[in-house]
């Protein structure tokens, strides 16, 4: 089962200091400085869930640290605006967000990416042979290169449907192995909220 963690938390944290780092290479100060606050987040995150305290210790001066870094950039670069983007004539059915709206929505997304699927090939699923076959037929015709003048129908579009433990996570995760596919694991809990509905949410 997956569970969002430390671990996953700190693949987050990975991705966001990369992300800094490359923004401060081309001198884009102010979106470096927001990767880092976005860091420091998810590490404070990670310290709620650990219980060793010498753990949770060098998580916080982590977290102190990115802080402070966002800081310095802010101070060298610029504005730190959190005005909302006006939405042109021409983007009326797209939401503006403002940058700490966006930076949350960010944060939701980036844990809900999963790196399990890796580890998962189609020799590590038992059974389902059928299945299997099918999958790599039709994702295969969706990637070949059909000559010209020749039509060829595939799927654009997969669902899986049955009870828990039918592998259908599983088998979702081999095709995203073998299409280097980034893998989201999202659950109806991630997605829907219980204080402002569904359709505010999905």
């Amino acid at each position: 089962m997956y569970i969002q963690g430390p671990d996953a938390l700190q693949r987050a944290i990975d991705r966001m200091l990369t992300e800094a780092n490359t923004r401060m290479a081309v001198g884009k100060n102010e979106e470096a400085s927001r990767s880092y606050h976005k860091a420091a987040q998810f590490a404070e995150q990670v310290i709620e869930m650990l219980e060793d305290a010498d753990a949770r210790r060098s998580m916080t001066i982590r977290a102190t640290e990115y802080k402070q870094r966002a800081r310095a950039l802010t101070s060298k670069g610029g504005m730190d605006s959190k005005r909302i983007k006006p939405v042109e004539d021409h983007e009326a059915d797209e939401v503006a967000y403002s940058d700490e709206e966006a930076d949350a929505l960010e944060q939701q997304i980036l844990l809900l990416i999963d790196d399990s699927p890796k580890r998962i090939d189609w020799e590590t699923i038992g059974g389902l042979d059928a299945l299997k076959n099918e999958l790599k037929f039709h994702y295969g015709l969706a990637m070949a290169k059909v000559p010209d003048g020749v039509a060829v129908e595939g799927w654009n579009n997969i669902m899986f449907y049955g009870p828990p433990g039918t592998g259908k996570t599983l088998l979702a995760c081999a095709v995203a192995n073998k299409l280097s596919a980034t893998f989201f694991n999202v659950k109806a809990s991630h997605i829907v909220s219980k204080w402002v509905g569904e359709s505010g949410r999905l």
